[in-house]
């Protein structure tokens, strides 16, 4: 996931026409017979110009090594995937000893001579449930939650600088990594976010901070609002 901070820059994820899926009733899993499956497609097909280590995959999927391996296997026999291997840069070391290293790495990418990837991208973009208790319930257990809202990516559009804002207190920082770690699973993509306390988000909300206001400005929806956002901006 990348996430916005108040005093740095934003890395823009995957952007592509998605919808959160309440994943005890999705289609795509139902079809294929397997969750890890269907997560796993998702994650190459609407990411087709990047490649995955195992590690990266699994991690992205969250899946297990024995699901992985199981269902890599086949996706690559059927020519949905290939293997691939790059080098790739690693930070090493800290301060003045930081250094950046390349070593060679092997997994998977898109085949994209398959003649069916163009037809498949259309097919899981078309079936993914508008569901909205799919983010809701990732995130009960985070904190007291005020206000959920998805934008940018998750509701088909360019202009927001984040896909979800999450206003609330007593936020566990590490639960809420875990749950943006399940709903990028769910979507196959990374989520840009943006997390703040309840003052933080009235202060950004009173001096017309720009994140907040493209959030509000552009196609967006509103899941959850116990702070009145919707009667105070007029939405």
């Amino acid at each position: 996931m990348k996430q916005f901070h108040t005093a740095g820059h934003l890395s823009r994820g995957a952007t592509f026409c998605a919808r959160i899926a309440n994943m005890k009733n999705e289609f795509l899993a139902s079809l294929l017979g397997s969750h890890v499956r269907a997560r796993l497609l998702r994650l190459f097909v609407f990411n087709k110009t990047e490649q995955f280590t195992a590690e990266e995959a699994m991690k992205r999927a969250q899946v297990n090594k024995k699901d992985f391996t199981k269902e890599i296997k086949l996706l690559e026999k059927i020519g949905i995937v290939k293997k691939k291997n790059w080098t790739k840069e690693e930070s090493r070391g800290r301060g003045k000893g930081k250094k950046i290293v390349k070593r060679k790495v092997s997994g998977w990418t898109v085949q994209e001579s398959n003649q069916y990837i163009g037809s498949l991208t259309v097919f899981l973009r078309s079936i993914a449930p508008a569901a909205k208790d799919g983010v809701t319930g990732r995130l009960t257990g985070v904190g007291k939650m005020k206000l959920i809202a998805l934008a940018g990516a998750l509701c088909d559009d360019d202009n927001s600088r984040v896909d979800l804002l999450v206003v609330g207190d007593k936020l566990d920082d590490r639960k809420l990594q875990a749950a943006l770690r399940a709903i990028e699973a769910d979507i196959g993509a990374e989520v840009r976010y943006a997390a703040f306390t309840t003052e933080e988000f009235h202060y950004r909300l009173n001096v017309y901070d720009k994140l907040v206001r493209d959030v509000f400005e552009y196609p967006h929806e509103i899941l959850l609002d116990r702070l009145d956002v919707v009667a105070k901006l007029g939405l």
